[in-house]
């Protein structure tokens, strides 16, 4: 199946511009918790805490490093997205409910299919 290089070309700036989108997001959650509650001391931080935090911060690299190497950003947003859910379902209460998340999938996979594009037109 051949697709369009302009279609291509605009799923990958989709991907892109939602990925900023989505690194926005989680800044201003970051910023506001940071800002309005009581400061986290890491000690204080159970093991599901640390593993969900690396867990979303690999996500948003993902979606940094998508912009320059999508392929790497890609593999690192789903890396990171299926360690956060790993730790969800391992850990009770299981209440993954957080459904903006899965965002995280589809941009990574996007990044992926961009670079396989790419990749597949410079094998050409």
């Amino acid at each position: 199946m051949v697709i369009k290089k302009s279609i291509i070309k605009g799923i990958c700036r989709f991907a892109r511009v939602f990925g900023l989108l989505m690194v926005g997001f989680i800044l201003l959650f970051f910023v506001g918790e940071s800002i309005g509650g009581e400061s986290q001391n890491l000690e204080k931080l159970t093991t599901q805490e640390i593993l969900l935090f690396i867990g979303m911060i690999a996500m948003v690299v993902g979606l940094i490093v998508g912009w320059f190497r999508p392929g790497i950003g890609g593999l690192c947003t789903l890396d990171g997205f299926i360690l956060f859910l790993v730790v969800e379902l391992i850990y009770p209460p299981h209440n993954f409910d957080v459904w903006i998340l899965m965002a995280f999938p589809i941009i990574g996979l996007l990044n992926i299919f961009c670079w396989w594009q790419s990749r597949k037109t410079v094998l050409d």
